[in-house]
């Protein structure tokens, strides 16, 4: 999701120097990681190589390198992989791809913390593979429910009539609306940067196509049942005023799995990694080490 020298600085010129000089220290120290499988081109970060490893799926933005704070903070004691996913369109592709990248960087058995769409993707890939799951971090992320699939519908038809650049334009101005006055305030300049980089370069038509018609494919192919994942470890990360995930959503997600323990924060949004890092940090941590 890299922007050339001259656009990352226009981007970034409002950003303290010290949280630019962070995330360019991030991606010279960890360059993008790149596999071929099945005609696409599957990209991750990699940070760290201890043998505990938490493998980290975003959101309908696609790209994984969002938890790069997370990611260091964790570094001490895990192996952190972070996926951005290719505009593949049916979920077994996206789960055989992340089985690729676990058999590229030797990794038996994982963590999998998923945020919103990328805990849908969790879900499916620990029915499928559930010796493969160590624990699953569902984080502000729901139940695939058929009746998105209804929706989907009308979303299908305006997307055909938007151009690109109108949709990455009012995609940057609606994230930074919804999101930035979440975000403390030394911190707002980075992510609102961050985000219109990371729409420029990597959110487009085709990836939302790919979503829809992946998320299509999880109802054609998957019955959920509260048993399905009795046996796995589980931590439903909420907020209460999530944007994007209603409250029946969030409901439906709890009903979903009984058993998994529930963090609930307030006024924090959508994007609690944004919102709330370190308080967000703590709660991974008290987890992990349970």
């Amino acid at each position: 999701m890299l922007s050339d020298k001259k656009r990352f600085e226009v981007l970034y010129q409002d950003v303290p120097i010290d949280e630019k000089q962070s995330l360019i220290k991030f991606r010279e120290s960890h360059p993008i990681k790149q596999i071929k499988f099945n005609g696409y081109s599957w990209k991750y970060l990699v940070v760290n190589s201890h043998e505990s490893t938490i493998i980290f799926l975003p959101g309908a933005t696609g790209t994984g390198e969002g938890f790069f704070r997370i990611m260091e903070s964790l570094a001490s004691v895990y192996k952190s992989i972070a996926l951005s996913y290719p505009p593949v369109n049916t979920i077994d592709e996206i789960i055989n791809g992340i089985l690729k990248i676990m058999d590229a960087e030797d990794v038996l058995k994982a963590i999998f913390l998923g945020t919103s769409w990328g805990g849908v993707i969790a879900q499916c890939f620990n029915r499928s593979y559930p010796d493969k799951v160590e624990k699953l971090i569902l984080s502000n992320s729901l139940f695939p429910d058929p009746s998105f699939s209804k929706r989907n519908i009308i979303k299908d038809i305006l997307l055909r009539i938007i151009p690109n650049t109108y949709l990455k334009q009012a995609s940057i101005k609606a994230m930074k609306k919804r999101y930035l006055p979440l975000i403390p305030e030394d911190d707002r300049a980075f992510w609102s940067a961050y985000f219109q980089e990371m729409i420029e370069n990597e959110y487009d038509k085709k990836m939302i196509f790919s979503i829809q018609n992946s998320f299509n494919s999880i109802i054609n192919k998957y019955n959920f049942t509260p048993n399905d994942l009795k046996n796995t470890n589980i931590l439903i990360i909420e907020a209460d005023d999530d944007q994007a995930v209603d409250y029946f959503g969030r409901e439906k997600l709890k009903q979903m799995y009984p058993h998994a323990s529930v963090y609930t924060f307030h006024n924090t949004g959508h994007l609690i990694i944004t919102s709330k890092p370190q308080e967000y940090l703590k709660v991974l941590i008290k987890y992990l080490e349970h």
